[in-house]
């Protein structure tokens, strides 16, 4: 106790110092300064005389003793500050706060791979670490305890120590007497929330930081193939999670577990290397890769098509060094696709990322990550092969994101061009909406039971397509969980609309009680799937119905699809873009840019929750100037005209700020109702999203791609102005 004294005696001291310099500077709030100097000090003598975590983690006080020595005062109060935000689904953050692209320096990231789980870096109840998941998974264990939840399935991504991770929960949920079903090796995310409807299992935990940088890991809980809603989260959290103390948690291990309390979930055989838990029983082993894969199979719409074509396809995938590395090219070549080529260094799971810098996200739908991952396939096979190519995939860590960069038909100076998620959602629900008319000669059967959804800042092509073929659509805040919030309500005949949901809802068109079959949803950050009708029960899926969150790999399958069928009518999908969809005189050219501020990572410490905050106050201004105050703005060369913001009040409190936006600021230009931009913070990370959207009907098959450059160089004037007015440069 002495010792835990005298280093609380120097934390005070240089803590206090320190957040008084950024203060003063202006670097964070007043709010930010008062919630420091309540709780970062306390939580520090908390964690590091619990018996309980010095039991778990002996060598936590070594990594906080180590930081305090090291004068780490910004690390310090970023891990003890708080307790880390239980967001729509789980927690994210930072498992280590020094890690550093030169191999050299013995960083944090280092150090958890050497040591494990106990290793002696700066852990906090504002990290993500051992002691923060135990306490989250105890408290769920209570919620399923108190519910009758009686099963569970446990899988993990490609992160550093998932597996351990994966394991160490495990082993207190078979405590708690969870029945758990525990994935064998680094599984898709989409797979997990399929296994969970599949075999009928209450509840699933994921140990992922999805696309984030390799500094980040995270925790996701879905329920009934879907993130968990809002209304049981924050049940979930309120009720047990908050309350749990370090007493609560108890922990079996996995191979003392029956072989009715243990099964393993991956393929049917055993392979060497991985430990199935059996030295004292012979586990059941489940094949659920083949079930998820026959699963994603039913949603081809064109089988004959893909008979034809699909072995004339040559595509080339990178799994990001993340979970589709096999489950993907296996289905792809199980639809017929033979020729699909992979990036082996890129196809090893290793959350390490070696092919991306510290603050590089491993992300596909990032053109510049995008262009890494081309780079690594073309070192590893040849630059013709590349040319040759088709498409060339990407999905990130947990295999719930698509991206794609597509072969030009005919252009001289490029070869190939990074296809923006609106773009590719654009091309794929003509395809779909097209194919099934023309099977229905010349309209969809039943489309008045049909409706698509999307996020708000997706682009309104979607919109415009749907009307065009006869269906509703529902436009919902950011993020899969308000999408299948809202398809739930569709289902269970509640009206749906801004008014009777402003919680999820942004707009919606002619849902009327007739529309209960969801053909597409999809948003702006690389998600789709599809849930199609009513589910019989919760933990089924409905006629036609996929997972109810964004799938990776599914969506690599459904794509892989239209590819065939542009070849197959000798045209690249940029061609399906301008012939089918630009110069249609009902929707018009299109273009959506997109830019994040900071570009990579987020803004670091406890000031970057200054900085966002900041920025957003700018935007805000910009809104009240132009409504309130006769204001005028230019932007690009564009009038701004009006602004609206939107806020559902889910992060009033961890911001401080009653009425903050936390599903963007929009500002309206002249010339087009459509023309519009949307700055959006994260609801993860201390980063801004900038969705700007322009478009032009005046367009035809002769001037469409002039036009179509027309617009981007716009949007890039535009993108630039807004950005440097709201000081986001």
């Amino acid at each position: 106790m002495e010792e835990a004294a005298k280093f609380i005696k120097i934390a005070a001291k240089g803590i206090s110092n320190y957040l008084n310099s950024q203060l003063k500077s202006k670097a964070i709030s007043q709010e930010l300064y008062d919630k420091a100097t309540k709780n970062v000090i306390n939580n520090i003598i908390k964690w590091i005389n619990d018996k309980n975590i010095e039991d778990l983690s002996p060598n936590l006080k070594i990594g906080v003793y180590n930081a305090i020595l090291q004068e780490r005062w910004g690390d310090l109060v970023e891990a003890f500050i708080d307790d880390i935000k239980f967001g729509t689904a789980g927690i994210r953050g930072r498992a280590v706060l020094r890690a550093y692209d030169n191999p050299d320096l013995r960083d944090e990231l280092q150090m958890l791979i050497i040591n494990g789980l106990d290793a002696p870096v700066l852990k906090g109840p504002n990290t993500i670490n051992n002691i923060v998941l135990l306490l989250k998974s105890a408290g769920i264990a209570k919620y399923a305890n108190a519910n009758g939840l009686t099963t569970i399935v446990v899988g993990h991504d490609s992160r550093i120590l998932g597996t351990e991770l994966a394991e160490m929960v495990s082993k207190l949920f078979l405590a708690y007497g969870l029945k758990v079903y525990f994935f064998d090796s680094a599984v898709p995310y989409p797979e997990l929330m399929f296994s969970v409807v599949d075999l009928g299992a209450s509840l699933g935990v994921y140990i992922s930081a999805s696309h984030n940088d390799k500094r980040y890991n995270g925790y996701k809980v879905c329920r009934y193939g879907a993130q968990i809603n809002v209304l049981e989260r924050n049940k979930m959290y309120t009720d047990y999670i908050s309350k749990v103390i370090t007493q609560d948690i108890k922990l079996k291990e996995l191979d003392d577990a029956s072989t009715n309390e243990l099964i393993i979930l991956g393929e049917s055989t055993r392979h060497e290397g991985i430990d199935y838990y059996d030295s004292r029983f012979s586990r059941e082993l489940i094949d659920m890769h083949t079930r998820y894969i026959e699963q994603c199979k039913k949603f081809i719409v064109d089988t004959q098509l893909l008979n034809v074509w699909a072995g004339a396809i040559d595509i080339s995938y990178s799994a990001f060094h993340g979970t589709g590395g096999e489950l993907l090219p296996r289905l792809l070549k199980e639809l017929g696709f033979y020729k699909t080529s992979v990036t082996e260094h890129m196809n090893l799971p290793d959350g390490t990322f070696p092919s991306f810098k510290v603050d590089e996200s491993p992300d596909p739908g990032d053109p510049e990550m995008m262009e890494i991952a081309v780079k690594k396939f073309v070192e590893e096979h040849n630059i013709e092969e590349f040319i040759n190519c088709d498409i060339f995939i990407g999905t990130d860590p947990d295999s719930d994101r698509f991206g794609s960069v597509v072969k030009i038909k005919g252009d001289k100076d490029t070869n190939h061009v990074f296809l923006t998620a609106d773009e590719a959602w654009s091309a794929l629900l003509w395809y779909r909406l097209y194919k099934r008319a023309e099977n229905g000669g010349g309209s969809i059967p039943d489309s008045n039971k049909q409706f698509i959804a999307f996020s708000h800042v997706t682009t309104d092509v979607l919109e415009l397509l749907a009307k065009k073929y006869g269906l509703g659509y529902v436009k919902t805040w950011v993020g899969f969980p308000m999408m299948a919030g809202a398809i739930q309500k569709v289902w269970d005949g509640i009206p749906i609309s801004r008014e009777s949901c402003p919680d999820i809802v942004y707009d919606s068109y002619e849902m009327n009680s007739k529309r209960k079959i969801n053909v597409f949803t999809c948003e702006q950050s690389n998600g789709f799937s599809i849930f199609g009708d009513k589910p019989k029960t919760m933990n089924t899926f409905g006629d036609m119905g996929h997972v109810k969150d964004k799938d990776g790999i599914f969506a690599s399958a459904m794509f892989a699809e239209l590819v065939a069928y542009a070849k197959s009518t000798n045209r690249s999908i940029i061609d399906i873009l301008e012939q089918e969809i630009y110069t249609d005189g009902s929707i018009g050219a299109f273009v959506n840019y997109y830019e994040t501020s900071p570009k990579s990572g987020q803004f670091e410490g406890i000031e970057g929750i200054s900085k966002k905050i900041n920025i957003l106050k700018k935007a805000v201004e910009i809104t009240d100037g132009l409504n309130h105050g006769n204001k005028k703005f230019v932007f690009g060369g564009l009038s701004a005209i009006r602004g609206e913001e939107y806020c559902t009040g889910k992060y009033d409190k961890s911001h401080d700020w009653p009425g903050f936006p936390d599903e963007g600021v929009r500002i309206f230009f002249s010339g087009d109702d459509y023309n519009y931009i949307t700055i959006r913070p994260s609801g993860t990370s201390q980063s801004l999203r900038f969705y700007l959207q322009l478009r032009d009907k005046s367009v035809n098959k002769s001037d469409v791609k002039e036009k179509r450059k027309e617009l981007y160089k716009k949007a890039v004037s535009v993108m630039r102005d807004i950005k440097q007015h709201v000081g986001a440069n």
